[in-house]
């Protein structure tokens, strides 16, 4: 089965079960308009909570504190299953590109250092 099949049956198959485990205030949440904008925080990226927290704020957090086992956002959504399922999916895909895109390159390399000593 070619994996954009596999991957959009595992997006129906969460979507469909995550509607049924969050409840209408928590999915309202989600969709609450943001006025934060993240900025670099030591040279990397932050991302929105999902949620605000008590004060109304929308605190930012690292990329990589996303799915790290620990509850950064307010009501700890960067950890919930979902929302870390995608997350683990996108981030091994990302490390396939990179790991052929380096071999590629590596391949490149090789062809030119060839081509450059004959």
């Amino acid at each position: 089965m070619p994996s954009s099949v596999l991957l959009a049956i595992t997006f129906l198959v969460v979507v469909c079960s995550a509607k049924h485990r969050y409840d209408r205030s928590t999915r309202e949440s989600l969709t609450e308009w943001r006025t934060t904008e993240c900025t670099m925080l030591n040279g990397e990226q932050t991302e929105p909570c999902p949620s605000p927290g008590a004060n109304g704020d929308w605190p930012c957090i690292r990329y990589s504190d996303l799915c790290n086992g620990l509850r950064d956002c307010p009501n700890g959504e960067d950890e919930s299953p979902v929302h870390c399922h995608f997350h683990h999916l996108h981030r091994a895909e990302l490390d396939s590109i990179r790991e052929k895109l380096h071999r590629l390159n590596v391949a490149l390399n090789r062809r030119t250092s060839t081509t450059t000593a004959l």
